[in-house]
Order: C-alpha cells, then sequence, then structure tokens
C-alpha cells in the first residue's frame, strides 16, 4: 500500500536531512514526491478519500523535511518553492490534521528568510495570519525582534542574535543576513566618507580581524583600499586626506541614517 510504503520511507527521510546524509535526502524526496502523485486528496486536487487525514499528514511531513534539507543544501529557491508547498498545509485546517510540531520552527524560517530578501511587506503579511500567542512563540518572536533591530540600526545585535537562534535551521538565514546588513553598511559609509579608520570599519562592517575586512574588500569592493598607514580608503583615488582620525564617522550616525532610509522604504 503507497501510504504504508511512505510512512516508512519520510522516516528514513527524516533521519538522512538529520544526520546530514544530504545526498540520501535528495533521493528518498524524490522517491516520495512520486509517491504523492498517487493520493487525490493532497493539495491541489483535494479530492474525498477515506485515508484523506493520513495522506494529508504524510504529504505534510514529507514538505516539512523538504523544507529542513533546502536548508541544510543552502539553497534559497529550493526553500521558497517546497515552503510554497507547505503552505496549504498549514493554512487549510478542515483537514482534521493536528497540530505539526515542526509548523512554528518552520514559519520562523519562513520570516527569516523574507527578512533576507528584504520582502518587509510580505513579512507583515505573514505576521498578521497569526495570533498573537503564536507571534510570541520563541520561533516567531525571535525574527520579530531581528527585524526591529533593523529597523532601529542596531547590526550588533543583529550580529550577536546569530549565537542564540532558537533552532539550527535559522543560522543559515542569519548569517545571509548578517551579510545583507554588512553590504548595506558598506555602501552608505562608501557614499559619505572618503576614508575610515580600520579599526572603525571592522566595526560597522560587523568583521572581526584585519583579515577578513581585507578579504571583504577584495570581493565586494575591489576599488577600495586597505592601506598600511590604518586607513581604509573608499572609491578609486586612494592615498592621504585631509579628514583626520577624529573625523571617523560614528556607527550611530550611520546606523541612523541606514534605519530612516529603510523607514521610508516601507512608508512608501
Amino acid at each position: 500500500m503507497a501510504l504504508e510504503q511512505g510512512k516508512k520511507l519520510v522516516i528514513k527521510l527524516q533521519s538522512a536531512v538529520e544526520s546530514d546524509h544530504l545526498g540520501e535526502a535528495a533521493s528518498l524526496l524524490g522517491d516520495l514526491k512520486v509517491l504523492l502523485t498517487n493520493f487525490e486528496s493532497l493539495p491541489p486536487m483535494n479530492q474525498p478519500s477515506p485515508h484523506a487525514s493520513e495522506e494529508c499528514a504524510l504529504g505534510r511531513q514529507v514538505l516539512e523535511q523538504a523544507v529542513f534539507l533546502a536548508v541544510k543544501q543552502r539553497d534559497k529557491i529550493a526553500f521558497q518553492r517546497q515552503m510554497a508547498q507547505l503552505k496549504p498545509y498549514y493554512q487549510d485546517k478542515g483537514r482534521g490534521l493536528t497540530d505539526s510540531a515542526l509548523r512554528m520552527p518552520i514559519l520562523g524560517l519562513n520570516l527569516l528568510f523574507l527578512l533576507v530578501e528584504n520582502r518587509l511587506a510580505e513579512f507583515h503579511s505573514e505576521l498578521e495570519h497569526l495570533s498573537e500567542a503564536e507571534r510570541a512563540n520563541v520561533y516567531v518572536s525571535f525574527p520579530i525582534l531581528v527585524e526591529q533591530q533593523l529597523m532601529v540600526g542596531s547590526y550588533h545585535k543583529v550580529l550577536e542574535a546569530r549565537t542564540r537562534t532558537p533552532h539550527p535551521g535559522y543560522a543559515f538565514f542569519m548569517s545571509l543576513l548578517v551579510d545583507t546588513v554588512r553590504d548595506a553598511v558598506a555602501d552608505c559609509s562608501e557614499a559619505a566618507y572618503e576614508r575610515l579608520g580600520i579599526g572603525a570599519a571592522k566595526e560597522i562592517l560587523l568583521l572581526e580581524s584585519d583579515t577578513a575586512l581585507a578579504e571583504y574588500a577584495a570581493v565586494k569592493h575591489p576599488d577600495w583600499k586597505v592601506d598600511g598607514d590604518g586607513f581604509v580608503y573608499f572609491g578609486k583615488d586612494h592615498g592621504p586626506k585631509q579628514a583626520k582620525a577624529s573625523d571617523v564617522p560614528s556607527l550611530r550616525l550611520i546606523s541612523e541614517t541606514l534605519s530612516y532610509a529603510t523607514e521610508l522604504e516601507r512608508i512608501v
């Protein structure tokens, strides 16, 4: 029976995902996706079936593991695709399904994904579909807090949040989010200033060493020059400038500028 076969395969899929056997997991997922086509009770057909509840539970479980697999593969496109297929199982309350223990962690993952993609309107739209109790859930309150920190320019708090994610899967999107923040700060700094002290540049770009700063500049901003005089020069015209060390801007100024720009974008 296809249903019983599916139940056995999804256990293997979950084990493969959790143990980081990603090749095996991808193969099992492919087999399960084919098997699920036998069940007309699943979206988008939603046809009556004597085993509809069990079939839908299996379909949901498969897609939940598919979401986690996409995260472990660091594949944003696959994550978005699997998430789109999974959502109907969470939104339709008429299938006789009990709540999934993975629903809140996965909804939180999706919120982080939307932050990474800067899809703030969708982020807030997703929150509107959640109850007050669900928004207070640790898996959802975490991305809400991160979004608030981004809005006020508390970028170091975003960096610190990487070490206290409520679920291991969140680490992937948090790393992408920090990269997004870093690039935004870099663009703002380059537009506003001729140079920054290396120490100040490391601080505002959330980089831990001179080497990391040099590598970031080489990859993302090859026209920057990390000079031996202790400064990072922005743009192509390198060399001594009139600015003094005391002119190095504070993190607060840059943060406020970015915060105002982001808030204006939301209003528009």
